[in-house]
């Protein structure tokens, strides 16, 4: 059971996000992962059932690398700042506006990996899934 420390209710503090090569690592884990399972799956001549179990799985993982590719590169954005991806011209842009853009288009590059993976695997992701309710909260 997670406790928190804070007293009377206040709000907990704001955590940095993920530097950009702890995101790198995760990636080239997860990365790896799907390359030994593949593998494995491939060599043990399993039951159709648990290929498809497999191939499930590895697409869990492609799903999120794509996850960890988008949150990669809207750190690395954050931290360039500025307008035009981080050129240094700002041309009128305001901070918050770039901020903005460049969240909705994680949000859209994680809804997309999402829903690749729901129209893989539909049974595994109806509207419902928790998946999904946390993704739209």
């Amino acid at each position: 059971m997670h406790t928190s420390s804070n007293s009377g209710g206040s709000r907990s503090p704001r955590t940095s996000p993920p530097s950009p090569q702890l995101l790198q690592l995760l990636d080239f884990l997860l990365s790896d992962a799907a390359t030994d399972v593949a593998v494995v799956a491939r060599e043990l001549g399993l039951r159709d059932e648990m290929v498809a179990r497999l191939r499930c799985a590895l697409d869990r993982i492609t799903c999120a690398q794509e996850i960890v590719e988008a949150i990669v590169e809207d750190v690395r954005g954050s931290e360039k700042g500025g307008c035009l991806g981080g050129t240094g011209h700002s041309l009128g842009c305001h901070g918050s506006n770039v901020a903005g853009r460049r969240q909705e288009r994680t949000k859209a590059r994680v809804r997309s990996a999402f829903e690749l993976l729901r129209n893989s695997w539909p049974r595994n992701y109806p509207d419902e899934a928790v998946e999904w309710l946390i993704f739209e909260s």
